[in-house]
């Protein structure tokens, strides 16, 4: 996972989050595979918007490798990403 925060003096602190998450599917190295795959979108909305990064969530999330078109958006739609 990557991040940036953009700023000049003309303008407010942008952030960006991206973020290749290779299908959404766990490690097989996990606790439980099952649990890990099923969790796997709160897992990474939780790691994205509880990372302690700042005390504001990011203006852009990026995600690679969905495991399909809808995932982010489905993901984030409650905090009103789209």
């Amino acid at each position: 996972m990557a991040s940036a925060a953009i700023t000049s003096c003309y303008s407010t602190p942008l952030s960006i989050v991206s973020w290749n998450i290779a299908e959404a599917a766990p490690s097989f190295a996990a606790p439980c595979f099952d649990t890990r795959a099923r969790d796997a979108p709160r897992l990474i909305r939780e790691c994205i918007l509880g990372s302690g990064r700042s005390s504001r969530p990011p203006d852009i999330i990026a995600l690679q490798e969905c495991p399909y078109p809808s995932f982010g958006t489905e993901t984030f739609v409650e905090q009103g990403y789209v």
